[in-house]
């Protein structure tokens, strides 16, 4: 997904390892990792956007397996110009989530696509098995919504 003009939502679909914030990712078929993100539809809060795509990206139901907080941990917009000296514009929030109960989590370890990093991992954006996304680790060191918790 590219960042260019795009509006949407990050979501950082939680667990606390030793009271540190842990992150699940997700990679995919060229082994990429990333966060669950999505482009706003028409009608469709930034909330409503996260919750979306963390229930999509981890099969997952929202309400019944996780919960959004109400707030988004940030709201991040900006408009930068890429080398071509072309200019564009993106606006995203980043929502936190938790997840219900051990079973879920069970679930979420049992799926060899899901992985569990650490705020660290996903700015150094390297993985035992893969990379994340590089336009997403670019946009977490940029905004730093990790540090907020």
């Amino acid at each position: 997904m590219t960042l260019r003009d795009f509006t949407g939502s990050i979501g950082l679909l939680r667990t606390a390892i030793d009271d540190r914030e842990h992150y699940w990712v997700r990679r995919d078929c060229s082994g990429r990792y990333a966060l669950p993100m999505g482009q706003q539809l028409e009608g469709e809060s930034f909330r409503e956007t996260a919750e979306r795509e963390i229930g999509w990206t981890f099969g997952l139901e929202r309400g019944r397996e996780f919960i959004v907080s109400s707030v988004p941990r940030l709201h991040y917009g900006t408009s930068l110009t890429d080398d071509a000296g072309e200019k564009f514009e993106y606006g995203i929030e980043f929502f936190v989530a938790d997840t219900y109960g051990r079973r879920v989590r069970k679930a979420l370890e049992a799926d060899e696509r899901n992985v569990l990093v650490d705020a660290a991992t996903l700015l150094d954006g390297g993985l035992a098995d893969g990379r994340l996304d590089e336009e997403q680790r670019r946009l977490l060191v940029a905004s730093d919504p990790l540090s907020r918790g």
